[in-house]
């Protein structure tokens, strides 16, 4: 399997800016970065930042690389056979790849940052339909070669990824581009599968190697760790509610665009959210079974601070809970009143929970808030 090159760099966090969502500013310290009271429970910022790497990022990243190689492998068997009884099998490969990659898309800094990874997984939303244009340019024309893995892992981010290999797989969501297989599409898809389980690989191996690093470093550098983080969570619920709700809701029933859906094609927009949301969670209040800590053990649970510290961890479950037991399909929902109301509802409930971490665990990390003017889209 070809393996595409990667390149790394996991001293530097860079938040990836997403439109439409706020941007955080790490305030300027001269030393460890320290809230403005004593950590709840005796926790200091090294431990926070040790459990939300190891018991947080590095178990979903890993999750993400096993994903994406079960992937590879079933898209090789699958153009091998030719699709003969497979598809359903490359498809549930598929979904569970997604999965994965939307229990660490929220992950916009470190090592998933580096290289482009994270546009070149997934390159979504994207605006101007360039992984479109680009993919029928590339298959109509007979005499352009397909591109192998390496070659795939330097051409543009808008035919690497998760949102390419749907459209091969599932064209227009009624049926599987590939069930008029042809070799040049299945060369393509294998390429992309490769780049993928080579770019997760490799961001597997760099969150070990910062996992290490904090575990070795310095309270002011687990405190840009965990102010990164943050800018993660608060991100990641603006893009929610904004991308993968508002979005596709349009301003009314009339004005609703289903294929500005994430992941149209393959069903799985609002399943998206729900992992979203699941991970978050854990981020925020940490991983039980593990016993770690998430970023709310900042918070004193002592008085007002620990009313807000429950509210957000039981804000951030309803959300989930409350996909889970309405299920719907984003295509059909944005042209239903009963179910647009739902989905309006819930992306207001994601904004209250993101205006509750930003005034109460934004100070706790030392993060001050402040709005960068965006494209308006």
């Amino acid at each position: 399997m070809a393996m595409a090159p990667a390149r790394s760099d996991t001293r530097t966090f860079r938040p990836g800016l997403v439109p439409g969502i706020v941007c955080l500013a790490i305030a300027a310290f001269g030393g460890p970065l320290a809230p403005a009271h004593a950590l709840a429970g005796g926790n200091d910022l090294r431990s926070i930042a040790s459990d939300i790497a190891h018991h947080h990022a590095l178990p979903r990243v890993e999750a993400l690389a096993s994903a994406t190689a079960a992937l590879d492998r079933s898209i090789a068997t699958y153009c091998d056979e030719r699709g003969a009884g497979t598809s359903g099998t490359v498809h549930e490969a598929f979904g569970a790849a997604l999965a994965a990659w939307m229990g660490v898309e929220h992950l916009r800094f470190g090592p998933l940052a580096e290289d482009d990874r994270y546009w070149r997984i997934q390159f979504w939303p994207d605006k101007h339909g360039q992984g479109a244009r680009q993919l029928r340019k590339l298959l109509s024309d007979p005499s352009q070669p397909v591109p192998d893995a390496t070659a795939i892992g330097e051409a543009s981010a808008a035919i690497q990824g998760l949102p390419a290999l749907e459209r091969l797989l599932f064209g227009d969501g009624s049926a599987p581009a590939a069930a008029d297989d042809t070799d040049r599409v299945c060369l393509l898809m294998t390429a992309i599968g490769d780049n993928l389980a080579a770019m997760a690989e490799a961001a597997l191996n760099d969150w070990r190697a910062l996992a290490a690093e904090l575990d070795s470093g310095t309270g002011t550098r687990a405190g840009e760790f965990l102010a990164s983080a943050f800018r993660a969570f608060a991100d990641q619920l603006e893009f929610i509610a904004d991308l993968k709700l508002d979005r596709p809701l349009g301003k009314s029933e009339e004005a609703a665009r289903p294929r500005q859906a994430q992941n149209w094609r393959s069903s799985m927009a609002l399943a998206n959210i729900e992992a979203n949301l699941a991970a978050l969670d854990e981020l925020y209040g940490g991983n039980a079974e593990a016993g770690s800590h998430g970023l709310a053990a900042v918070l004193d649970t002592q008085g007002p601070e620990g009313d807000y510290r429950t509210a957000i961890g039981e804000g951030l479950r309803y959300g989930a809970t409350f996909l889970r037991e309405r299920p719907m399909d984003m295509a059909s929902a944005v042209h239903d009143q009963e179910q647009r109301d739902s989905l309006a509802f819930l992306a207001l409930h994601i904004r209250q929970m993101r205006d509750m971490a930003l005034a109460h665990l934004a100070p706790a990390l030392g993060v001050a808030a402040g709005f960068n003017a965006m494209d308006g889209d």
